[in-house]
Formats: structure tokens, C-alpha cells, sequence
């Protein structure tokens, strides 16, 4: 990671701890959920899958806003969301809140996967983009690998510490990020940006964008991660 500039290496940084902050609640959220709501593991499982299928739904435009508006102001309020969010959900009574919350959170997340890998894009040559990417999956599955286990031993202490400690590491991640430079200044275009609808109608004719996009949606079934929409800096 040395071989990298400041701006890659603190983005790399943040990517790693925004992951841990979530891993922390991954093996709890359910049954957290199920005893602040009284719902059963049914139920539970249920209002995760429809949080995760609406905010699949949002990232789509939130691929779109990444492409035409400053990506670092727009990662910072999805690390300030989230950080919102886990503490919102340590007061979880009302299950129509609670949904709320979850959505908000799951855009946000997917909202700085597609954004980082934007500023990714913007920042590295075209050869070292793969590298690059490389070492943040490896990163991600680190923390994802220890993110649980942390949690589980925390939750022995406080039960809401978790999603506390989480919110406190997505919320002090935002001055890292604070490190990265503003994106340098748009090359003029011709004529106005095309509107959401519109660009949805132009990709419907890219084949290629439609396969890889179902085949990105059919993973988020299993996986739970959003499709990256953003055309101009992620392809």
C-alpha cells in the first residue's frame, strides 16, 4: 500500500473501517431486532430482505448522482448516515422507523462502495486499477473476517455496544476522509446532463450493462451488496 498516494491510501483506509463498522452488527442484527421488535426470526428476516431490496432500488440513482455531483461531500454524508443510523437502531421500537433506519444505512453503504470505487478510478492509471482493486476486496474480506468476532465479544459486555462502537468508527472515518481532495473540475459538456429517466432509457440498449447489471442483482439475492451503477468512472 506504500506505493500508493496519500489519497489512495486513506480512501483504501476508510473502505477497511467503514467494513468493520458493519461486520461488528452483522452476527447480531437479527436477533437484536428480534428483541427490541418481538418478532420472530420469520419476521425479522423478512423486514432485512425488503430494508435491502429498497435500498438495492435506491442505489441505482445513487449511481447516477455519484457520476454528476462531488463524490467526496457524497461519501461523507453516507459515512455520516450510517453513523446515524446504528444509533437509531439501539432505540428500535416502532418497526415502520426501524425499516426506515435499515434502508437509509443500506443505501449509504452502497451508496460508498460505488463511490469509492469511483474516486478509485479517478485517481489510479488504467493498469494499476486492478491492483488496486484487488487489495480493497482483500481489505473488505479482513473485515469482514474479524469485524464479527469483535462484535460477538463487545455484545458480551453491552449488548448495544456493538452498533455504538459502530457508529463511532463510520462517524471518526469521516475525518479521513476529509483528507481526500475535492474532484478536480468536470471537463465541460455539450449541452445538459441527461435526466434519470433518460439515461435509463439510453442503457437499456447496452446489452452488456443489462447482463452484468441482473448478474450483479442476482448476487445481491445471495450476498446482500448493490449493483454499482455509476457507467462513467466504474467501466
Amino acid at each position: 500500500m506504500a506505493t500508493y498516494s496519500l489519497v489512495i491510501r486513506r480512501l483504501m483506509i476508510v473502505s477497511l473501517t467503514i467494513v468493520v463498522s458493519r461486520a461488528i452488527t452483522s452476527p447480531l442484527l437479527t436477533l437484536f431486532l428480534s428483541n427490541k421488535l418481538g418478532l420472530n426470526q420469520q419476521d425479522v428476516g423478512l423486514l432485512l430482505g425488503i430494508a435491502v431490496f429498497i435500498a438495492t432500488l435506491l442505489a441505482l440513482y445513487g449511481g447516477y448522482i455519484i457520476d454528476r455531483l462531488e463524490k467526496r461531500r457524497l461519501l461523507i454524508l453516507a459515512m455520516l448516515s450510517s453513523a446515524i443510523g446504528f444509533v437509531l437502531l439501539t432505540f428500535a421500537e416502532n418497526l415502520y422507523l426501524t425499516t426506515a433506519t435499515l434502508v437509509i444505512t443500506e443505501t449509504a453503504s452502497a451508496l460508498f462502495l460505488n463511490g469509492s470505487k469511483a474516486i478509485l478510478s479517478e485517481n489510479l492509471p488504467m493498469g494499476q486499477r486492478t491492483k488496486a482493486f484487488s487489495l480493497r476486496y482483500t481489505l473488505t474480506n479482513i473485515g469482514y473476517a474479524t469485524g464479527p468476532m469483535l462484535g460477538v465479544v463487545i455484545a458480551g459486555v453491552y449488548p448495544i455496544a456493538p452498533f455504538l462502537m459502530a457508529a463511532g468508527i463510520a462517524f471518526f472515518s469521516i475525518f479521513l476522509m476529509i483528507g481526500v481532495p475535492k474532484d478536480s473540475a468536470p471537463t465541460p459538456a455539450i449541452g445538459q446532463p441527461q435526466s434519470f429517466l433518460k439515461t435509463l432509457i439510453t442503457l437499456k440498449n447496452d446489452r452488456t450493462l443489462i447482463m452484468f447489471t441482473c448478474g450483479c442483482l442476482l448476487s445481491t439475492v445471495v450476498h446482500g451488496r448493490s449493483p454499482c451503477t455509476c457507467r462513467n468512472t466504474c467501466w
